[in-house]
């Protein structure tokens, strides 16, 4: 058997919770940026600068996740579980 990306993603790597951790980043920076005086239009502004690392981020993992999940092989016999794991972290 092989691994799910998916589940591989959001179990081992903990995609959920750094998405919620970037999704709070982001409010944080937005209501900051509203309570120091900035317009809507100018907090929106502040928010989007920080979207392609936040993106930069969860893709990187997510290939990674992806990774892990195509190279790696359970293989169960009555004696033993082989895991083949290809991708060095």
């Amino acid at each position: 058997g092989r691994p799910d990306a998916v589940l591989l993603g959001r179990q081992a790597l903990h995609l959920d919770a750094l998405l919620v951790y970037f999704a709070m980043l982001l409010a944080w920076r937005g209501i900051g940026s509203v309570y120091d005086g900035a317009s809507p239009g100018q907090a929106l502004m502040a928010m989007a600068g920080m979207l392609p690392l936040i993106t930069l981020a969860l893709a990187l993992l997510s290939t990674i996740a992806w990774l892990m999940a195509r190279t790696t092989v359970y293989t169960i016999t009555n004696k033993r579980v082989v895991m083949r794991v290809g991708v060095v972290l």
